[in-house]
């Protein structure tokens, strides 16, 4: 039987046309898919702060985890940083959403361990994909300052909740004590979303949190409610009154010919400044009374936000007492005797126990804080963990004092709470 050329013809001109078709449509749609789809890995930069860190990436066990130093590593996704359990180690996690200015800034704590799960950023500027970060808490504290204005809400996981994060400044903290585990989420700033992790979790189980509230989960919880918030102690923190109502001037010099330094506040914000050629010693800043019975409370903590500008002398000075900012507590113990506790940040130098030590060395070793590294001109967040468990014996809170000591200083102190929980 022979086949009619016009049919043959015909199916062809179908076949073609069809083949064009679908190449018409099919082509941009699968590269509108793939430019949409394709993703890359967002720069990871993990850098200690004060003590011992360690990381490990995807594919390698823990014990051949890497020492991370103040020039900090590079990180991939799947990379996991473990901070040492010594009470003083300090870490600090970035991670650059989109641009210069969309950082993503965690701080880590003594005893964190903190996996990357997910990090992806899009791979063209014309994709509707999304920014992804999630991570995952395992053990200790982290601090996460997620940029203002940012389109990407950071994801945090741990064993009993799971936390998205908007723009703002959020703690976690996993408390261990003995057979029960509890997960605490505080928001500073911002807004946060938190629900159990579990997955037969209902809507009753989810909280939406907002500036200075927060929830826990102890145990096996099957309910979350917003807790009690912490109540702040310091006064006029935010220095949007003047500051003669509620501190008081402590600067002092070693050479009376030296000028004193500059204290003022500057778009909410506490300048502590001292310039010139050859200056001594000197130190500039602020002290508050409190007065404050603090024993047999819950949770007593210290917040700052500040940006060190600029340091004469490397760390903290010979003896490790010239830092660019020092908050120094002063309390009553059970002895009637009034002590101190002081915690040092700077930015410039690297630490070397004989000539520029990491701490104050007039302090004695049992209470040392060690000084924690910052990055020069950036806003920085830190958080204590509980004073009531790290300064042995509090028992009355009676001053704090915010200042810088050296040379030539010039630090912005953007807001200090000390933020106590019944």
């Amino acid at each position: 039987m022979s086949r009619s050329p016009d049919r043959v013809a015909w199916l062809v001109l179908l076949g073609a046309f069809a083949t064009f078709c679908a190449l018409v449509i099919g082509v941009p749609t699968a590269i509108i898919a793939y430019t949409n789809n394709a993703t890359v890995q967002p720069g990871m930069l993990v850098k200690l702060q004060a003590g011992k860190l360690i990381s490990f990436g995807p594919t390698e066990p823990e014990s051949d985890g890497r020492v991370v130093g103040l020039d900090g590593r590079a990180l991939e996704e799947g990379s996991t940083v473990v901070l040492d359990n010594d009470g003083q180690s300090q870490a600090s996690l970035t991670v650059s959403l989109k641009d210069s200015g969309q950082d993503a800034k965690i701080n880590l704590y003594s005893g964190a361990r903190l996996r990357i799960s997910r990090a992806r950023l899009p791979r063209y500027a014309s994709s509707s994909r999304a920014p992804e970060l999630v991570l995952t808490l395992q053990s200790g504290r982290i601090q996460v300052q997620n940029p203002d204005n940012s389109d990407t809400p950071i994801i945090v996981n741990t064993n009993q909740l799971t936390t998205t994060l908007r723009s703002g400044v959020f703690s976690i903290d996993i408390l261990a004590d003995g057979a029960a585990t509890e997960t605490n989420v505080s928001v500073r700033e911002g807004s946060a979303t938190v629900s159990l992790a579990h997955p037969e979790s209902n809507k009753e189980n989810v909280v939406h949190l907002l500036s200075n509230q927060r929830v826990a989960a102890r145990g096996n919880a099957s309910r979350l409610e917003v807790s009690q918030p912490y109540r702040n102690l310091i006064r006029n923190g935010d220095w949007l009154a003047p500051l003669t109502q509620d501190w008081i001037d402590i600067s002092q010099l070693e050479n009376d010919g030296d000028p004193f330094g500059v204290i003022t506040v500057t778009e909410h914000s506490l300048v502590l400044y001292r310039t010139g050629p050859n200056l001594h010693w000197g130190r500039t800043g602020l002290a508050q009374l409190i007065s404050d019975a603090v024993e047999g409370r819950r949770a007593l903590v210290l917040r700052l936000s500040f940006s060190i500008l600029d340091q004469d002398v490397p760390v903290c000075g010979g003896q490790g007492s010239e830092c660019p900012l020092l908050v120094k507590i002063v309390y009553r113990a059970p002895d009637s005797g009034e002590h101190e506790w002081v915690q040092g940040f700077y930015a410039k130098g690297v630490p070397d126990g004989d000539n520029f030590p990491d701490y104050v060395r007039s302090v004695p070793p049992d209470v040392r804080q060690k000084h924690v590294k910052k990055t020069a001109g950036s806003r920085e967040t830190w958080e204590s963990g509980n004073l009531l468990t790290i300064i042995k014996d509090l028992q009355t809170l009676k001053s704090v004092s915010i200042y810088a000591e050296g040379h030539g200083v010039s630090t912005l102190v953007h807001s200090a709470e000390l933020l106590l929980l019944d």
